[in-house]
């Protein structure tokens, strides 16, 4: 409690430290230009600034005119807050994890590769944080034939096939025969590969239409998603036989080794010997928790200037749920 206690005083000070030199920059630098800046630079909307600072949209636009009849105190220690994180979120690299060839990644290429080149239905299937959708977002950097869709909830059948379509160069209009043919006409023995991450969001008849795409194009597939879509792509009750009796190889991801996580931690941190132990035995495996103990911990070390070190990753790690 106390570390997080410590946390809110930091945050008040720095706020109150943003304002101030805002206020007190007598050469046009205030805090509502500095505003007015970001709002320019990054061509952010009015509404999405208002919601981060607890303000209405109206609020923010009286203020940014000069014309705020409230309490402008109160806002602009809001906006002191706001523009401050935003500064720290452009400090901090977007991704510390680089692509590493761990165990996953090398499994995951493999079974590309045996679907792309084979003109197979492939299967990679791992719990959240495996590298599933690293690996993959890497293999279709690396391959330019390669078409990468990621599902999610929202996704019917004519919505995937819409994206498809888009994606295959096409504008992405019509019903869904039309769209569904068009795409088996581009696809149609071109040797590429279609990549659906986070298949377990598709509906049976999407998946099933996936399935007639194979058959008509002879274009590999390849189904990526957590462990369920198995029993999706099987049927409660093996119903959908004629769609799992297509799938030429299946790969399971496990969680991540200790040389895994080495090989990640001293690219990240080169220099920093054992202490990639502590990220391993922090993260339990997890490629997804081991990268938000990256970021965090390359923040408390940028933040306090000291060395990557044991303690400092375990302190990093009491403010994150692993």
């Amino acid at each position: 409690m106390q570390h997080k206690s410590n946390e809110n005083i930091t945050l008040r000070q720095a706020q109150g430290d943003t304002l101030r030199q805002a206020q007190g920059d007598k050469s046009g630098g205030n805090l509502l230009q500095k505003l007015r800046d970001f709002v320019e630079r990054k061509d952010i909307s009015i509404n999405r600034i208002a919601k981060q600072i607890g303000y209405s949209a109206s609020v923010v636009s009286t203020y940014l005119a000069g014309k705020y009849p409230g309490d402008v105190q109160k806002l602009e220690w809001a906006i002191a807050s706001f523009l401050m994180r935003q500064e720290e979120i452009e400090a901090m690299p977007k991704e510390m994890i680089p692509f590493c060839p761990i165990t996953n990644a090398d499994m995951f290429f493999q079974t590309a590769k045996l679907a792309h080149y084979e003109q197979e239905i492939g299967v990679v299937v791992g719990e959240a944080g495996t590298g599933k959708t690293k690996a993959a977002k890497e293999y279709a950097r690396q391959n330019p034939d390669v078409v990468l869709i990621e599902a999610d909830l929202s996704y019917s059948t004519k919505v995937f096939f819409r994206e498809l379509h888009k994606k295959l160069g096409m504008d992405g209009s019509g019903g869904i025969y039309d769209l569904f043919s068009d795409c088996c006409d581009r696809l149609k023995d071109s040797n590429r590969l279609v990549i659906i991450d986070e298949a377990e969001n598709l509906p049976y008849r999407a998946l099933d239409m996936v399935r007639r795409l194979y058959d008509k194009a002879n274009v590999g597939i390849l189904l990526v998603g957590l462990p369920r879509l198995i029993a999706n792509l099987r049927g409660k009750r093996g119903e959908f036989k004629q769609l799992y009796s297509r799938v030429g190889i299946i790969t399971q991801l496990e969680d991540w080794s200790e040389t895994d996580v080495k090989l990640v931690v001293q690219e990240v941190f080169p220099g920093t010997n054992g202490t990639y132990r502590i990220f391993y035995d922090l993260a339990k495996g997890n490629g997804r928790k081991l990268e938000k103990l990256i970021l965090r911990t390359s923040r408390a070390a940028r933040t306090s200037k000291k060395e990557i070190t044991d303690r400092l990753v375990k302190s990093a790690a009491e403010v994150l749920i692993l």
